[in-house]
């Protein structure tokens, strides 16, 4: 089912996962149980909320889908461990009478590319979620600043001319932004069509592009140049 060069290199992966993500992974763990002592292929250990969490992860490197029993006695080891879940890696899936035995228990049916998509939707949803603030924040920075002062700064081009525009590009961002948290792709506006907007075609290249373009308004408007603009209209 499974051989062992291929197998160990798939459990090293399993558990540099959980490293990159900031756990602690031991491979080939022994750990003790209320009635026994049982040999985990990855032992996952973390805090959280104070408490000290611990994941038992056993990797089926197999040509076949996994079946019942080996949920059952996963099921069975995390019970008797006390673990707070249990995860079954299996790249090729598992049988009906398998997801059946996971249903409603604290062990998940998953595979590494799964953990891997599971991630990475996670992280993206946490780099979108920072999006609204920060185009709101540099919005109000933006405004706060005269338009003549704006020109002089470089922040946006005067009438006529062609450069960079805080102000189309704060109008794009939030068309970007909105179809982002929509998702719907390419994004709609009256501008979405500028700054390369309108060859978004998924989330991942709406949060590189909202990164690339806001980071760069946000270095314009964090000059001190940029601060004494905004101060002198302010009347500070």
């Amino acid at each position: 089912m499974r051989t062992s060069r291929a197998w160990r290199d798939y459990q090293e992966e399993a558990a540099n996962f959980f490293r990159e993500l900031g756990l602690e992974a031991e491979t080939d763990a022994r750990v003790e149980g209320v009635r026994t002592a049982h040999d985990v292929d990855v032992l996952v250990t973390f805090n959280h909320a104070g408490l000290r969490l611990k994941w038992l992860v056993e990797c089926k490197h197999w040509k076949r889908r996994v079946n019942k029993l080996h949920v059952l006695g996963l099921r069975e080891i995390v019970s008797d461990v006390g673990a707070d879940r249990g995860i079954l890696l299996a790249e090729k899936g598992f049988q009906r009478g398998a997801s059946e035995a996971a249903a409603k228990s604290n062990v998940s049916l998953t595979s590494l590319a799964g953990l891997r998509q599971t991630a990475s939707d996670a992280l993206n949803q946490q780099r979108l979620n920072a999006f609204p603030l920060r185009l709101a924040e540099a919005h109000i920075s933006y405004w706060s600043i005269s338009k003549t002062d704006r020109i002089d700064l470089g922040i946006r081009h005067d009438a006529g001319d062609v450069g960079f525009h805080g102000g189309i590009l704060l109008t794009v961002a939030q068309d970007v932004l909105l179809s982002a948290l929509a998702g719907k792709f390419p994004p709609y506006g009256n501008f979405a069509y500028a700054l390369g907007a309108d060859q978004i075609s998924n989330l991942e290249e709406a949060l590189n592009w909202m990164e690339s373009r806001l980071s760069e308004l946000e270095k314009k408007l964090g000059t001190p140049e940029a601060g004494a603009a905004a101060a002198r209209r302010r009347g500070d």
